[in-house]
């Protein structure tokens, strides 16, 4: 699911049915993102967007 917190959007894509993030797209603000999978690019706009991604475990 997706909950919002003060500065930071936290999104769990494997409870929404998405496997791997892709690195299209822009980010606007800080997120936290819970994912089994994650293109090296899309790592690096979400760090550099002050947010995290989460490896989860297959």
């Amino acid at each position: 699911g997706i909950k919002f917190t003060d500065n930071k959007v936290i999104i769990d894509l494997e409870s929404l049915g998405y496997d791997k993030l892709l690195g299209s797209g822009r980010i606007t603000r800080p997120m936290i993102v819970k994912v089994k999978e994650a293109t090296k690019k899309a790592q690096e706009k979400i760090v550099k967007s002050g947010g995290e991604v989460l490896i989860m475990k297959k």
